[in-house]
């Protein structure tokens, strides 16, 4: 059941071969905690070819809660993603100021 769920080993290599424009962008939400209480959330994007990660979106206010800052940069990342079912695809996206 699990590798229903993950796919087979040459379906996920034949999903990384396929054409740049269809391949699910290598996204990553985190919080920080620049200040005691103070979370921010950031989104994080790995460049092509597993280059480094780069900052992407990040809040612009702080959160008073760790899972409040998670849940906030969660829905950025949904908002990316156009079509939820799909996920984040193009790599030409209007950038969004999140609050």
């Amino acid at each position: 059941m699990a590798e229903d769920a993950q796919g087979t080993g040459d379906e996920r290599s034949a999903m990384r071969d396929g054409p740049a424009a269809s391949r699910l962008r290598h996204i990553s939400v985190h919080v920080i905690e620049p200040a005691p209480g103070r979370y921010f959330w950031v989104l994080l994007e790995q460049g092509t070819e597993g280059a480094a990660w780069v900052d992407m979106l990040e809040s612009q206010k702080p959160c008073r809660h760790w899972n409040h800052a998670l849940t906030d940069g969660m829905a950025a990342l949904i908002d990316l993603a156009g079509d939820v079912r799909e996920g984040p695809r193009a790599v030409n996206y209007a950038r969004k100021s999140f609050r």
